[in-house]
């Protein structure tokens, strides 16, 4: 039984991790364009 929640916590923990590694990918990009440091930043 605890094996089976602990696998089960390991698997949401690499679900969060990719969710979290894509939305850092995608927002990286907007974060450094809309950045005061860019030149093309209104």
């Amino acid at each position: 039984m605890l094996l089976i929640l602990h696998r089960e916590t390991l698997e949401q923990h690499a679900n969060y991790m990719a969710v979290s590694k894509a939305l850092s990918s995608v927002s990286a990009p907007y974060l450094h364009w809309t950045s005061p440091t860019h030149p093309y930043s209104m």
